[in-house]
């Protein structure tokens, strides 16, 4: 073999071993030094060193955005200790040389301009300059050559610098592209930000709209009762009046609660047929009177377990919507039945369910319809099609969640001009129960005796709560603090029976008021009173074995039952406080 042929089979493998680096990753950093480490390396090469032309460039590679538009700005350069310009004239004697007839070689000598990495006053070594297929260029230098490479030499390099430039397109490509999916992802999450602060300032004027609606009849009917001359029946009207603006406000608030709720409520069976009767009583009492309202009953058993008062407050919520779509009066009908098979898998339903037994309730009204991008969002919360102030958004996002929080779903049905049905369906109680008598437990008030320890930091509350036990024969400690709590329980520990405690107060919360109370008596007997309306925000206190909890708000009645509850059988004698 002749010194040519050992020559010609070195360059081979040479090319061979520079192809297998190229490509190898897809960032430029790393695949630049692969392929450009290994070829200094093999070639015993002084430098190297990539421009790319700034039409190519991601904008995070733009060394500055006031770079010309032909420009070429340097991305790679070896070794690190070289000061190389940063940005490259397009109009560069070596951009117009290598751009206009390929590969060149020589020596970097100042009259010919041909260099661009070698060093001011460098004379000596050869510089061969590669275009990347109008990317940019490719610089190589070497001080142990006195003579530029061959054409053969160029011929070769080219063929594997050709296959570099394709892996730093592929890698400038790939940098764009993750560069536009986080900007892409930037505007969403500025998308979403904007949509939630409309919902947010959606939600505010409605609720806002709401309360104030109430506040007028509180503050109305407070000033009115502070008129000497009120007879007995004004005063009831004006009661009255105060207790349904309150329980209106309470049903707004657990509303907004029943989006942060995660765990299922207490169940118990319920008679859906005695439910919707209910409802419709409620109804007919407030809707405009040109509404007709129908009920059809399920003839067999309609029982399931659940939250009476949470689907009484979605199946009021349904109806409140159909006596808006029907602002001329119309047909408002409700009909309990049991589900048909084919109704439990119909891809119109909101969740998928699981086989099993099913009972059917629909709400349907002849008012004016949904169309199809409507009925797409009207579970999405904050969305209403309701005037400017005039809703919340959060009807039917409650209604959805309740119905989930039971384990069922809703299909919904509507079109434009052609009425709506909303179709809810619940899972049947397994076996025949007895539902919970519902009608008036809530307000049966349950008189009794003992000292009670009231601790809540809003003084109004903790006022109300000691005329409420007081006016219910117990004797009534107020404490506005859990440090003011523990004093007093540490002085009066031998008589206080029962300590009635507010989860969120500042200083002192709650649950760490409770620890300090058990540490002065394990024993010591506590309910805690929580606004947040499920009993995630108490289950430290359950787990530590308190004596019940009280959603606020709550009634005189409520108030006597946990409190009767907790202390123990000495009531004395009970009242409905309806009457």
């Amino acid at each position: 073999m002749t010194a040519e042929d050992s020559r010609a089979f070195a360059d081979i493998a040479l090319l061979f071993e520079l192809s297998l680096s190229v490509s190898q990753s897809l960032d430029l950093e790393t695949n630049c030094e692969g392929f450009l480490g290994r070829l200094m390396s093999r070639r015993n090469l002084a430098h190297a060193a990539l421009w790319i032309r700034r039409e190519a460039l991601p904008a995070e590679l733009l060394p500055t955005e006031q770079m010309p538009e032909d420009a070429l700005a340097l991305v790679y350069h070896a070794p690190r200790r070289r000061h190389l310009p940063a940005v490259l004239s397009g109009d560069h004697p070596a951009v117009r040389r290598a751009e206009g007839s390929g590969p060149y070689s020589g020596t970097p000598d100042a009259g010919a301009s041909s260099s661009v990495a070698a060093q001011p006053g460098a004379m000596a070594g050869v510089i061969a300059v590669f275009p990347l297929r109008g990317l940019g260029l490719l610089e190589l230098g070497s001080l142990a050559r006195s003579e530029p490479l061959s054409a053969r030499e160029l011929a070769q390099l080219a063929t594997v610098v050709g296959g570099f430039a394709v892996s730093v397109k592929g890698c400038l490509d790939h940098l764009r592209m993750v560069s536009e999916m986080t900007a892409r992802k930037r505007l969403d999450e500025q998308l979403r930000h904007s949509q939630k602060m409309e919902a947010i300032g959606q939600l505010a004027s409605g609720v806002a709209h709401d309360f104030n609606n109430l506040l007028v009849g509180i503050i109305g009917s407070a000033e009115l009762l502070k008129r000497e001359r009120v007879t007995d029946e004004e005063r009831r009207e004006l009661a009255d009046i105060l207790l349904s603006a309150g329980q209106r406000a309470a049903e707004l608030t657990r509303q907004l609660l029943t989006f942060s709720r995660h765990e299922p409520t207490a169940r118990e069976a319920v008679d859906v047929n005695e439910l919707v009767a209910e409802v419709v009583r409620l109804l007919e009492r407030t809707i405009d009177r040109r509404v007709d309202i129908g009920v059809t009953s399920c003839a067999g058993g309609a029982s399931i377990l659940g939250d009476a008062s949470e689907l009484q407050g979605a199946l009021l919520n349904l109806g409140l919507n159909a006596r808006d779509a029907m602002p001329d009066g119309g047909r408002l009908t409700f009909r309990v039945r049991p589900a048909s098979a084919h109704e439990t898998v119909d891809p119109r339903l909101s969740d998928p369910l699981p086989p099993g037994p099913y009972l059917a309730v629909d709400v349907e009204d002849t008012g004016s319809g949904m169309s199809e991008a409507v009925r797409g969002r009207i579970f999405e919360p904050f969305f209403t099609t309701k005037p400017f102030g005039r809703g919340t958004g959060l009807g039917l996002a409650a209604v959805y969640g309740i119905v989930r929080h039971h384990g069922g779903a809703i299909a919904v049905e509507s079109a434009p001009g052609r009425g709506s049905r909303f179709t809810l369906l619940l899972p049947l109680a397994a076996g025949p129960s007895q539902s919970a008598p519902r009608s008036r437990d809530a307000d049966l008030v349950v008189r009794g005796q003992g000292v009670v320890l009231v601790v809540d930091d809003e003084e109004s509350v903790g006022e109300m709560c000691v005329r409420m036990l007081e006016s219910l024969g117990y004797e009534a400690l107020l404490a506005g603090s859990g440090e003011r709590a523990l004093e007093l329980y540490q002085r009066e520990a031998a008589r206080i029976d029962l300590v009635l405690l507010d989860l969120m107060m500042p200083g002192m919360n709650g649950v760490e008021t409770l620890h300090a109370l058990r540490r002065v008596d394990p024993e010591v007997a506590v309910v805690m009173a929580s606004g947040f309306g499920h009993s995630m925000d108490v289950r430290p206190a359950l787990e530590l074995g308190i004596s019940g909890t009280l959603p606020k708000p709550f009634t005189i009645g409520r108030l006597s039952q946990t409190v009767s509850k907790a202390i123990g059988p000495r009531t004395s004698g009970q009242e409905d406080c309806a009457r």
